[in-house]
């Protein structure tokens, strides 16, 4: 068996044990897209927004596509709950942003991403086509990639 078959096998167990849930949201498979790579990506559609999920390297990671705009606009799933958690946190919680937006917050997004994604629909609707949401998103793209690479000081 090729590595790249045992990508797509864990894949599709991950996403079967929620079909369920994509029944319910009305998702039907889009593409699958595996090869000789690390990765093997499939997309799954629905009225509202496609879902890639990628496995890889035993990790998943979640995009969310829509258009907008007549233009294709993909978001990060662990961004978007990061911006969730970050509106409905309280002043006077502790967590720092930068716990949030580094997904400490949520440590097993990276085994269990559709959890939060199911965990999370309502707001995720409610936030993809927000005007607002879209440049805070940007914001805080640039804001994760700061902690994430630092920079030096001479």
């Amino acid at each position: 068996m090729h590595l790249s078959n045992t990508f797509e096998t864990n894949l599709i167990n991950y996403i079967e044990s929620f079909y369920k849930n994509f029944t319910e949201l009305g998702f039907k498979f889009y593409s699958k897209k595996v090869g000789p790579g690390m990765s093997a990506p499939i997309e799954l559609s629905n009225l509202h927004h496609n879902l890639e999920i990628i496995n890889d390297r035993s990790q998943y990671f979640i995009d969310i596509k829509t258009i907008i705009n007549n233009s294709m606009i993909s978001f990060q799933l662990d961004l978007i709950i990061s911006q969730i958690i970050l509106h409905n946190l309280e002043e006077s919680k502790k967590t720092s942003r930068k716990s949030i937006l580094l997904g400490n917050e949520f440590p097993d997004l990276l085994k269990d991403p559709l959890k939060y994604y199911f965990l999370y629909q309502d707001e995720i609707n409610k936030i993809l086509f927000d005007e607002e949401f879209r440049n805070v998103y940007k914001k805080l793209q640039k804001e994760r990639a700061s902690f994430i690479f630092p920079k030096k000081s001479k």
